[in-house]
């Protein structure tokens, strides 16, 4: 796989990240192909998200690369996420301060179903 090749695989995997809304994607790949690496900012948290890969070659740890980049949550998801943790510390706090159950536990219904919402949101 020459340099050209190795670059092309890299910007696909920058415009991936880029279409999910995270910005300043940035990949490179060890000399040997063994071992590549991402990372890309979440401008809505101020976070990232980056990955290494290990593979057998260029196109495996590439290939590893492509899988991570089309897996990855897009960045509205991660807000939504941390925005459902936010709320069970809530409910959490609420508990440890004595707050009746009558007034906590429905909190924890709707946190419950938050929660699940989000790990099983099969959205195309």
């Amino acid at each position: 796989m020459n340099v050209q090749e190795i670059e092309t695989r890299l910007n696909e995997i920058g415009e991936i990240l880029i279409a999910k809304g995270y910005e300043r994607p940035n990949g490179y790949v060890q000399i040997g192909g063994r071992f590549s690496h991402y990372h890309a900012h979440n401008p809505l948290t101020n976070g990232s998200v980056d990955q290494g890969v290990f593979g057998d070659d260029y196109d495996a740890s590439l290939n590893g690369l492509k899988a991570w980049a089309e897996e990855v949550g897009e960045v509205a998801d991660q807000r939504k996420r941390e925005a459902v943790e936010k709320f069970g510390q809530a409910v959490d706090a609420l508990r440890e301060a004595g707050f009746e159950a009558d007034f906590v536990d429905p909190l924890a219904g709707h946190l419950q179903a938050m929660t699940e919402n989000l790990l099983t949101d099969q959205r195309p």
